[in-house]
């Protein structure tokens, strides 16, 4: 509400209409940043877009298991399916990857009814240079779950 008021100050008559319009935007994408705060874009490829909220990843020896999500640059057409948040397994010592879960949504970000999915497999895939930026993430961090910040 706060921030209702606050743009209706700004946007007064001596304000630019370039300025309001400005601001109209950023007011209109705030909630949306708010809602997608653990996320973060990691990489991209040809076909997708990837973000993933590092506070999910948990290690047990050489392996990571994270939440990632993928906005798809086009419509599947199997489903309809725009982005997909996935549980993804990763082998740091092999470089291969699998997923546990999941969940495909007809919008980008997430947004919209969930669609229905089949179940993604259990098999190991290799992770491939194109995409090797989701590993590489995951895998920084250490088997203890604690990253250290040496100053030297």
């Amino acid at each position: 509400m706060e921030l209702i008021k606050n743009m209706t100050l700004l946007t007064s008559n001596s304000t630019s209409p370039l300025l309001k319009k400005i601001l109209l935007i950023i007011g209109t994408l705030l909630p949306i940043n708010s809602a997608l705060s653990g996320w973060q874009f990691i990489g991209e490829t040809p076909v997708s877009r990837y973000f993933t909220d590092m506070t999910t990843i948990k290690p047990s020896g050489d392996k990571r298991t994270v939440m990632m999500y993928q906005n798809l640059r086009f419509k599947r057409t199997s489903d309809g399916a725009v982005s997909i948040e996935a549980k993804l397994e990763y082998d740091c010592r092999y470089k291969m990857h699998r997923m546990l879960t999941a969940t495909a949504y007809p919008g980008p970000n997430l947004l919209g009814d969930k669609l229905k999915s089949k179940a993604p497999g259990n098999n190991w895939n290799p992770t491939y240079k194109i995409s090797r930026f989701m590993l590489t993430a995951v895998c920084s961090v250490p088997s203890s779950g604690k990253l250290e910040i040496k100053t030297y």
